[in-house]
């Protein structure tokens, strides 16, 4: 079965954003206010609240209302699949530090600046 690369790519870029990834890690261990997301994080509510709005769109979390909070949860898919990265960011954590096309992108970020 062939993945639509588009889509992969989008895929990707909702979950390669360092924030939204530390949003869905932190939500790995059950239900959320945006406040304890902020606190956890040390990031301000504008940042916190835009990027659960694009993990909402994306439907990685869900949320409902208790009271006056908004409580986010994961989507028991986006679980699963962050549970899978988790274990295979282990597994491959020494390679990927060590890839050479990794500092050869961060080379040429470094001459585009000059």
């Amino acid at each position: 079965m062939k993945v639509n690369v588009t889509a992969a790519k989008l895929f990707f870029k909702a979950l390669g954003n360092q924030d939204r990834f530390k949003i869905l890690n932190f939500l790995i261990d059950g239900k959320k206010t945006v406040n304890e997301i902020v606190l956890a994080l040390k990031k301000d509510q504008a940042n916190v609240s835009h990027d659960l709005r694009c993990l909402l769109n994306c439907r990685f979390v869900k949320k409902r209302r208790a009271g006056k909070n908004c409580l986010y949860e994961l989507n028991p898919e986006t679980k699963r699949l962050l549970e899978k990265i988790n274990e295979n960011i282990l597994k491959y954590e020494n390679f990927l530090t060590e890839c050479g096309a990794f500092r050869r992108k961060e080379k040429w970020k470094n001459l585009s600046t000059l």
